[in-house]
């Protein structure tokens, strides 16, 4: 059997020694999975946002106690405090309790290796990209082989053929012709599948959503920036967005109708005149309660709306109006695999509509769309620990990390 190597959690909250290179178990091959030789991977803030728990941790603190307060607010409010204060606190433990020596990695590219027996339209050689949750057990994305499941598995056709590679440098968005290019995808792509075609639920019918408005609030992350080309090229609805000014230039050329700055202090009032004060639909990309409070406030005036967000939060994470009629969702795109994560785990009406887009959708979305600005970072697994690095101090605004580890093929 090959051997294996992979990125470890060390436990550390040291941004350099966050984690380690390290020999670890060839992944078992189960029947609805397939194994990867990996090229190349892309880093999501979920990797590490995975491992630093505390304010996740907190949060579901205190809305746990705040809970036991039974709406009444001068009781609920000092609860709300003692949980988040024990969470925060709590969720630092898990970390070296729980994770250490654990696989990090979300998004990789490779060749498939091993096929499970109930796998159909794969075949060991096949050119592929594919997510998965990393952070949880010896098995994760940034590993020389990687177990993922069928299901949030791209294979790319002939024509698509990944043969160049991309040196270490910055890169603007491009077509996904290489193996970086993949590596960027598959998360994004899983996430607005299901947060638009599900969620949000969007006809994917241009005629009928000509008239219509979806606000992408953080369209220069990478999940906006693909969200922003799909729900122009198979929903063909009208796209208002939010960045800095300094990528406003670049999401237009996607296809953004309108693109404001987060920054302004009109710029509520702005996105609510643009859109005619009837935004039906909403995805909140950055997933704040800050974020989503504006998301809200910018899409008032419409009969009804929907608005998604990337984590958990709904209308008690912020300051809402009983009068409003807005439905709040959650996309959490690891449930697509079938599994529970998180306690939850997809409806099988939810993995059909999946199914519906990657069957339907997703050869247009790939021959048209373009990744995210590319970081590419030096050959090999140890770049793992600068990626992280760099999102977790936020220096790669508006651009995907992604590096090689293999340049076997």
């Amino acid at each position: 059997m090959e051997s294996n190597e992979g990125v470890q959690i060390t436990g550390s909250r040291d941004i350099n020694k966050f984690v380690k290179v390290s020999n670890i178990p060839y992944p078992t091959l189960e029947k609805d999975t397939i194994i990867i030789r990996s090229i190349a991977h892309g880093v999501n803030p979920t990797d590490w946002k995975h491992v630093f728990t505390e304010d996740f941790v907190s949060y579901l603190g205190s809305e746990y106690l705040r809970k036991v307060g039974l709406g009444i607010s001068p009781v609920e409010r000092p609860l709300g405090a003692i949980g988040g204060y024990v969470g925060y606190y709590f969720g630092k433990m898990l970390t070296y309790i729980l994770q250490r020596g654990n696989v990090l990695g979300s998004d990789v590219s490779g060749i498939v290796e091993e096929v499970g027996k109930n796998v159909v339209g794969l075949k060991k050689g096949d050119i592929v990209s594919a997510s998965l949750r990393g952070g949880i057990s010896r098995n994760g994305g940034f590993a020389k082989f990687v177990r993922v499941s069928a299901k949030e598995t791209v294979k790319y056709q002939p024509l698509q053929i990944l043969e160049k590679s991309l040196l270490p440098g910055n890169y603007p968005g491009q077509k996904v012709d290489t193996f970086e290019a993949a590596a960027s995808l598959t998360v994004a792509l899983k996430t607005i599948a299901l947060s638009l075609h599900y969620n949000l639920a969007l006809p994917p019918n241009h005629t009928e959503n000509k008239d219509d408005y979806l606000l992408v609030w953080g369209g220069a992350t990478a999940t906006g920036f693909l969200a922003i080309q799909i729900a122009k090229l198979i929903y063909g609805i009208n796209v208002i967005t939010t960045a800095s000014k300094r990528n406003h230039d670049a999401l237009r050329e996607l296809g953004a109708d309108e693109v404001f700055d987060y920054n302004d202090e009109t710029v509520i009032a702005d996105i609510k005149r643009a859109g005619k004060n009837r935004i039906k639909y909403a995805l909140d990309c950055v997933s704040t309660p800050q974020t989503l409070q504006s998301v809200y406030d910018a899409t008032e005036g419409a009969a009804s709306v929907t608005i998604d967000n990337l984590l958990f939060l709904n209308e008690k994470s912020i300051n809402s109006k009983p009068k409003r009629k807005v439905k709040f969702t959650n996309t959490d795109g690891y449930i697509v695999d079938g599994r529970v994560h998180f306690g939850h785990k997809a409806s099988p009406e939810m993995l059909q509509k999946v199914r519906d887009f990657w069957k339907d959708s997703l050869p247009i979305v790939l021959e048209n769309v373009k990744t995210a600005p590319l970081t590419v970072l030096p050959l090999g697994m140890e770049s793992a620990n600068e990626g992280l690095g760099l999102l977790m101090q936020n220096k790669v605004n508006g651009r995907k990390v992604v590096f090689r580890s293999n340049n076997n093929y």
